[in-house]
């Protein structure tokens, strides 16, 4: 498919500008304590006039510029009746825009040497784009042109449709363990439609009405309310000149209009004061499986971030709490989870969601058996504060994690980490400081997060069974 002339002009002006770049000094590594280090970067978060907020960051490991657009439309927003209508519009962002026919972003990226990616999760939107440094500002074009409107038809609704259905049956039904723990706890648990509804628009029985019903008129609707500059977070990481892009952006995105406030609708849940269990059949598994899931806190409270401690206390290799009780004794070979297990992390949380333990475990071994011994775990952690050791070891595999979440994605993650503290916090520059947050958690500060989010009451045991070994169907 052939390029717009604007195009192939766009791509000899991102060559040129590149290449006048200046350079930008970046701090050498600062040693923040005797336990570590890091290297910190220079990081910029601008906003412009119609509410885009832009953030910057400096790697000049690789000749290249990573970009990313994450607009605040997740499942969690979508209006009743459009249920998987955020993750319909993953794919429907690249199906043509005022200077792009269909498919031509993705040619696009790949004619420069780059790659691309999309993804949709509770809380927000994201697509993301790495490419060669002197094509950034092609890209950087490309989104604009999106932002400003897609081409809406009927045709291209239907073909957009009838792919995300075809993976919806894929990922969640025609495939072992589809739903377990990602949308079956949010099902059985939550008391919101917002926060209890499916990723996917989909319902256990298998039915997508919300996708089969949806016309043009809703489409052109739901990018207009969302797809908005003011409802976005442009991040950019890379080896930039923080000036020159700055002046590229305000080209290209500053006179979109910032569009209308968008709704919110209230997400907050009720303290849950007693367990619920549920058996659910999935027809593909090959064995039983258990999962336990606990709401947890909300991101800015002082005991979101001591979960994380907690997980990695809990299932992070095998001198793990949950190994050494559940896995040595021969039930089961591992255990998993964390907040927003199997969807996200708690990295791209910023509404309800749950801490969960998940295990896959033979039919010969007793579910109920497994849930005791997983309940030990659990109760000695909140009968008592933990030891400085013990919590030096969770703390230190925790910040592990923080920087290997750093190199996902060929090294998208610290993008997406940048985005993240941007689009929830309006601090992008917690990638620095982020490490020194998790070295001032606390024993106490762990107790009292289990203590209060681990409690049997705060609690939904989802038992799984293969389909025809005795589980109600869904």
């Amino acid at each position: 498919m052939a390029l717009h002339k604007r195009v192939r002009m766009l791509i000899f002006v991102a060559v040129g500008a590149a290449a006048g770049c200046a350079r930008v000094t970046v701090p050498s590594p600062v040693a923040n304590s005797p336990s570590g280090s890091q290297t910190t970067s220079e990081i910029q978060f601008h906003r412009l006039e119609n509410g885009l907020r832009v953030a910057l960051s400096r790697d000049t490991t690789v000749p290249l510029a990573r970009i990313g657009l994450y607009y605040d439309v997740g499942s969690r927003d979508e209006p009743r009746g459009r249920a998987g209508f955020a993750h319909l519009f993953e794919h429907y962002m690249f199906e043509g825009s005022a200077q792009l026919g269909p498919g031509e972003f993705f040619q696009l990226v790949v004619s420069n040497g780059g790659r691309f990616g999309a993804r949709t999760l509770y809380d927000f939107t994201k697509y993301t784009t790495t490419v060669p440094t002197n094509a950034l500002e092609l890209i950087l074009w490309a989104e604009a042109d999106r932002m400003r409107g897609l081409r809406f038809s009927q045709e291209r609704l239907d073909a957009v449709r009838a792919t995300v259905k075809s993976e919806v049956r894929q990922q969640a039904f025609n495939r072992a363990y589809g739903r377990f723990v990602w949308i079956d706890l949010p099902e059985i648990a939550e008391t919101r439609w917002e926060n209890s509804h499916s990723i996917y628009g989909d319902t256990p029985d298998q039915r997508m009405d919300p996708l089969d019903s949806a016309s043009v008129a809703d489409a052109r609707e739901f990018f207009r309310t969302y797809y908005s500059p003011a409802n976005a977070v442009l991040a950019i990481d890379g080896n930039i000149d923080a000036a020159a892009v700055m002046a590229m952006v305000r080209r290209h995105f500053g006179d979109i209009p910032p569009g209308p406030a968008r709704p919110r609708a209230s997400i907050d849940e009720p303290r849950q004061l007693e367990e619920r269990r549920q058996v659910v059949a999935d027809r593909n598994a090959p064995r039983p499986a258990l999962a336990i899931g606990y709401h947890s806190p909300p991101r800015r409270s002082p005991d979101f971030w001591p979960m994380l401690v907690i997980t990695h206390l809990l299932m992070d290799g095998r001198d793990s709490w949950m190994y050494e009780e559940v896995t040595r004794s021969g039930m089961t070979d591992w255990v998993y989870g964390g907040v927003s297990a199997r969807h996200g992390s708690i990295y791209t949380t910023d509404g309800p969601n749950f801490w969960s333990a998940y295990t896959f475990h033979d039919a010969s071994v007793s579910a109920d058996s497994l849930l005791v011994a997983m309940d030990r775990v659990i109760e000695r952690l909140r009968r008592e504060p933990l030891d400085d050791i013990t919590l030096g070891r969770a703390i230190t595999k925790a910040r592990a994690d923080y920087f290997g979440q750093w190199s996902q994605g060929f090294g998208e993650g610290r993008l997406d980490m940048l985005a993240q503290f941007a689009l929830f916090d309006d601090a992008p520059e917690r990638l620095n400081s982020f490490d020194r947050e998790l070295r001032q958690i606390t024993a106490a500060d762990v107790h009292r997060a289990a203590r209060e989010w681990l409690r049997p009451g705060n609690r939904t045991v989802v038992f799984l069974r293969p389909a025809g070994a005795g589980g109600s169907s869904r």
